[in-house]
Order: structure tokens, then C-alpha cells, then sequence
């Protein structure tokens, strides 16, 4: 009942009509509610007329589906990762590059092959590296770049409510692995170098930011 009375309001204001074509019921909640308070002006008392309420989806999370699959991308000297699994004594490098990017991928519950397939061309043809003239007009390919790629749930923290971030919009490993191999692959099957690091285990990454040069990517 909440998610029809929203719809329905979001399609009868023509301010958030383009909202709602966009965004699909299980996330229409929130994004609608953040939407129509800081771009449209909507006031609280015309707020509360509706009942903005994603509580299944946090009661729920793996039926709760998200849009977009996340990654975080920056521009880096160089970059590493280390990696201890559980029974291990140190820590071990096991991915490193020179220049490129080096990429924080979050999964979650919706995120299938075909949004892996799509998060990997983006990359692929990300023109985030200087030309002749400095500008930032050349991809990966074209410089030479390698890729870093680390799954990090963390990107689907919620920390709306309370100061210890949720993490139910995050998939569970057993989703979320194959789906970070499936970009790793991509991306290797179009001709760059790709190093990874490794899934269920601490890791530490080191990396010199070039730029600096930092993007939020949602695919």
C-alpha cells in the first residue's frame, strides 16, 4: 500500500513524474522522499502525506532490490592490495599495477551478469586519463592503463538512521563473488591487465591517487 500510494502521488506531481518513470517500487521510497525534499522544495507537512516507507525492504533485504550495481574508481601512480584469510599468519600481496585505475565494486541483491557486463565496458571506455593538451580525454587502453579491481561491500552501507551503518542493501558473498569475477573478466577479455583481491578475506589497499581523480560510478 505504501509503494502504490507513492507511485501514484509521484505520478500525479509533474515535478517528480520523470522520478518515477526512472525508479522502480522496491527503492521508490527513498529515492522519491530525498527527491522531492532537496530538488523539488517539497515541504514536510506535504511529506507526510505520504507514507514513505521502505521497512520491508529492511526487514526483508533479500527480497529488497536495489538499481544500480556501485563502484568507486580512482586515478592512481600506482596501487596494491595485501590479503589475510582466517588461519593465515601475514598478509600477502596479491594484486598490484602501475598506472590506472583502481576500482572498489559493491553487489548488491539485483546486481546480475548483465550488470557486471555493463559496470566493465563503462570502465573500459572511461576517458579519465590526460591527453597531449591535458585534458582528461583518453581511456585505460589507450595510455596503457591497469585495472585494480576489490570488492567492497561497504559501498551500500545505509547510514541514514543511527551511527552504525546497515549493510542489508549488500549482497552476500556467495551473490557478490561470481559477479566481481564476471567485471574481472570482462575487462581482461578486452585487452587490459587486471589484478583483483580476494574475496573473505582483511585486506589492505595502498594506492597513490594521480590527480587527485575520484569517481562514484552507478551502472
Amino acid at each position: 500500500p505504501a509503494v502504490r500510494s507513492i507511485v501514484a502521488v509521484a505520478r500525479s506531481e509533474p515535478s517528480l513524474s520523470g522520478v518515477a518513470r526512472r525508479t522502480r517500487s522496491w527503492d521508490i521510497a527513498s529515492t522519491l522522499r530525498n527527491e522531492a525534499r532537496d530538488r523539488y522544495g517539497f515541504s514536510e507537512r506535504k511529506l507526510r502525506r505520504v507514507a514513505w516507507d521502505d521497512s520491508e525492504c529492511r526487514s526483508q533485504p533479500s527480497t529488497c532490490e536495489y538499481r544500480l550495481v556501485r563502484a568507486v574508481v580512482q586515478r592512481v601512480v600506482s596501487a596494491e592490495v595485501t590479503s589475510r584469510a582466517v588461519g593465515e599468519s601475514e598478509a600477502r600481496r596479491v594484486g598490484h599495477i602501475g598506472p590506472g585505475m583502481c576500482v572498489f565494486v559493491g553487489v548488491t541483491h539485483s546486481d546480475n551478469a548483465k550488470s557486471a557486463q555493463k559496470l566493465a565496458a563503462k570502465l573500459f571506455g572511461l576517458r579519465i586519463f590526460n591527453d597531449a593538451d591535458g585534458v582528461m580525454n583518453l581511456g585505460a587502453q589507450e595510455v596503457g592503463g591497469e585495472f585494480l579491481v576489490v570488492s567492497q561491500f561497504t559501498l551500500y552501507g545505509d547510514t541514514r538512521r543511527g551511527r552504525r551503518p546497515s549493510w542489508t542493501a549488500a549482497a552476500q558473498p556467495e551473490h557478490a563473488e561470481p559477479l566481481v569475477d564476471h567485471v574481472v573478466d570482462e575487462l581482461r577479455s578486452l585487452g587490459v591487465i587486471v589484478q583483483t583481491g580476494r574475496f573473505r578475506t582483511e585486506m589492505v589497499v595502498d594506492l597513490v591517487n594521480d590527480g587527485p581523480v575520484t569517481l562514484v560510478i552507478d551502472v
